[in-house]
């Protein structure tokens, strides 16, 4: 993950969701196991950088985050205190809505690797060099 410039801790502010709160939601990819446990150890020694996992309350999916989402799971399996690292996630529901709206698609038909499609033009556009899967 590493450190975070200011532009993404912006990002922050859209958070409000806390870690707890993304640990039940159907990721949207598989993980890879030493990408989760380095992304694990960089939380526990440095707490939370980069963007907040973008995901989704009504269909009750991550839209980014798979392997953060998995480091988390690790680390509260570990003991480690979850609260402490406050509002990571922030729930999309609004933007999904209303990209079904304009396009007349449903969840079904995001396409993860191209996150992009569904986000631009909204606040997360600004942000689109820190998301992989724009």
């Amino acid at each position: 993950m590493g450190s975070v410039g200011n532009n993404q801790s912006n990002a922050m502010a859209y958070a409000d969701t806390d870690a707890y709160g993304v640990l039940n939601l159907v990721p949207v990819n598989e993980v890879d196991s030493d990408k989760v446990n380095k992304i694990a150890v960089d939380i526990e020694k440095n707490g939370w950088n980069g963007l907040p996992i973008l995901y989704s309350e009504n269909y009750g999916i991550l839209l980014t985050g798979s392997h953060r989402q998995a480091a988390l799971q690790e680390l509260d399996n570990d003991g480690f205190d979850l609260s402490s690292l406050g509002n990571i996630a922030v729930n999309v529901d609004d933007i999904i809505e209303k990209w079904s709206e304009e396009t007349g698609n449903t969840v079904d038909d995001i396409q993860y690797d191209n996150l992009g499609a569904v986000f631009e033009g909204t606040w997360l556009e600004k942000y689109k060099k820190y998301i992989e899967e724009w």
